[in-house]
């Protein structure tokens, strides 16, 4: 265990490139609360996507079992993209945390339901949509860029591809079907629905999220 105490926030500073360093080489997966809850037996609920899709607890096993695989993609595709909130509800406590939506068991979960991606991750038609199509070398980067630039700066620097019309509809049966591709190299930058650009320089995840999907 390593424990490191630093009294800075800002993303350029030393203090917080050395903790990006350290988590950037794999997937953070003592950072996964799925891959790390234990099954308790005051443990009453298991929520999905904030409280939107409950699961059974018997998902805690099944997303350990599927692990390997998401330590397999690029650390900074799984570390920054398709992340998803998990609760956990007991007799007496509750707690929660992040996992992926890239892991099967959430896959086959969410198949199983009768909630859709676009439902549960916030994009639909009327969400901004931009694909970005990158070299295994630019992901670091495009990763501080996308936390420290607003989505026209994004744009502008990465060539971005705005979506529109029949291409945002085939994005969306895309996410619908399950058929994400961390493994790959094109990303899926989108806003909420009601998003409206800001007179202000915001940075990108501020509004924007970020999700792996194959080629359209």
């Amino acid at each position: 265990m390593m424990k490191r105490t630093f009294k800075t926030l800002e993303n350029d500073s030393e203090a917080v490139q050395i903790v990006n360093q350290m988590t950037a080489d794999k997937y953070d997966i003592n950072s996964d609360f799925l891959a790390n809850i234990k099954q308790h037996p005051e443990m009453t609920e298991l929520w999905l996507f904030n409280n939107m899709l409950k699961a059974d607890s018997s998902l805690i096993e099944d997303y350990k079992d599927n692990t390997d695989e998401l330590m397999q993609y690029n650390p900074y595709i799984i570390n920054n993209t398709g992340r998803i909130e998990a609760s956990a509800n007991y007799e007496n406590n509750y707690e929660s945390g992040m996992s992926s939506i890239y892991n099967e068991a959430i896959l086959e979960q969410l198949a199983e339901s009768d909630v859709s991606v676009e439902e549960v991750m916030y994009i639909n038609q009327l969400s901004e949509m931009y694909i970005a199509e990158l070299s295994e070398d630019e992901f670091n980067v495009f990763v501080d860029d996308y936390k420290g630039l607003d989505i026209k700066e994004l744009s502008d620097k990465y060539e971005l591809k705005s979506l529109s019309g029949d291409s945002k509809t085939d994005v969306l049966g895309q996410l619908n079907n399950g058929e994400f591709a961390p493994e790959g190299t094109k990303l899926l930058l989108y806003s909420y629905p009601e998003y409206t650009e800001s007179e202000e320089d915001y940075p990108a995840e501020t509004d924007f999220s970020i999700l792996a999907i194959q080629k359209i």
